[in-house]
């Protein structure tokens, strides 16, 4: 499960470099194109209710992490 769980988190970052690469050529998905994994991985761990924290806290982190990311 715990490789699962990386190999999520590890997609959804490359998903959302991607969006953002799109975002600073002006190009706008509007929410559309949201994978919604960090609801996934969030009940993967167990937790039922996420929180804005929890929340907050996951996608500052995926802005933080190198463009370069392999697994």
């Amino acid at each position: 499960m715990k490789r699962t769980i990386l190999q999520l988190l590890v997609a959804d970052i490359k998903h959302n470099q991607l969006l953002n690469g799109l975002y600073d050529m002006g190009f706008y998905d509007d929410d559309i194109y949201t994978l919604n994994i960090d609801f996934i991985v969030a009940n993967m761990m167990g937790v039922s209710t996420i929180s804005v924290a929890w929340l907050d806290i996951y996608h500052k982190t995926m802005l933080e992490i190198d463009t370069n990311i392999t697994e």
